[in-house]
């Protein structure tokens, strides 16, 4: 898995602009503080990670609120109303 990873992160750098993590849970903070250990620093600045406050307003700034589920401080909804957007 290291090497994978590695792999990933040396060769294909920017694939990823940013992660947003929502109301992360103690189980990702334990995963989180692992697997960055052997992220490189440029990758780990890319992970934006939010507890239950202040989340809604930073994304709001960079996400038009258009594009965001209802259900997360958007107004998107899918096909069938349903503000989870389960459906495309």
């Amino acid at each position: 898995m290291l090497l994978a990873v590695t792999v990933f992160q040396d060769n294909y750098p920017e694939r990823i602009n940013a992660v947003y993590v929502i109301n992360g849970s103690i189980y990702f903070s334990m995963v989180w503080s692992v697997v960055k250990q052997f992220l490189a620093p440029a990758v780990i600045k890319k992970f934006i990670i939010y507890g239950t406050d202040k989340w809604r307003e930073d994304l709001l700034k960079i996400i038009d609120p258009s594009e965001l589920p209802a259900f997360i401080g958007g107004t998107r909804t899918d096909p069938d109303g349903n503000p989870r957007c389960n459906t495309f």
